[in-house]
């Protein structure tokens, strides 16, 4: 790899991991681990949820999303009800104490997100955008070629945050 190709890429992993510190500086400032704030984080955005659409989303194990809604469930936080769709899924929402939580604690990286990114002028957002999904198909390409078979996927939706008046 050439040298400038080089620097660029670590500095670009450098800034991934001071986004994943800065997020998570967000949840230990809401006192919850990682999983359970983006857990809430999630419900906050879409709505109504499964556990697996959580742990697909953010490529976290099962086992640890179970155990943070369970938590968070005792806490008060959230609740879980059968969904009428299939009987065997359960739908993870806020409760009203929930509700409060997120509005004090989650409502406000989305408030940061979206000042920043708007301040972004459109040309540089939509680079942005093309870049980091022509580096994640790279990357997909290139690891299926190393290992010999797909990773996994991740939950990557189409979903609009919902707007919840900030």
């Amino acid at each position: 790899m050439e040298e400038k190709a080089r620097a660029q890429l670590n500095e670009y992993n450098a800034l991934f991991r001071e986004m994943d510190f800065l997020y998570g500086e967000f949840a230990r400032t809401s006192g919850l681990p990682e999983a359970a704030f983006w857990v809430l984080y999630t419900v906050r955005e879409v709505g109504p949820c499964t556990q697996t659409m959580i742990y697909q989303r953010w490529a976290m194990g099962k086992q640890t999303i179970n155990n943070e809604v369970k938590k968070l469930a005792a806490m008060g936080l959230l609740s879980l009800t059968i969904s009428e769709k299939d009987r065997r899924t359960k739908l993870l929402s806020l409760t009203e104490k929930g509700l409060h939580f997120v509005r004090s604690h989650i409502d406000i990286v989305f408030k940061v997100e979206e000042k920043v990114f708007e301040e972004l002028p459109e040309p540089l957002r939509e680079a942005l955008l093309e870049a980091n999904r022509r580096y994640t198909e790279g990357f997909r390409r290139e690891m299926t070629r190393c290992l010999g078979r797909a990773p996994a996927p991740v939950a990557n939706e189409e979903v609009g945050r919902k707007n919840h008046g900030l």
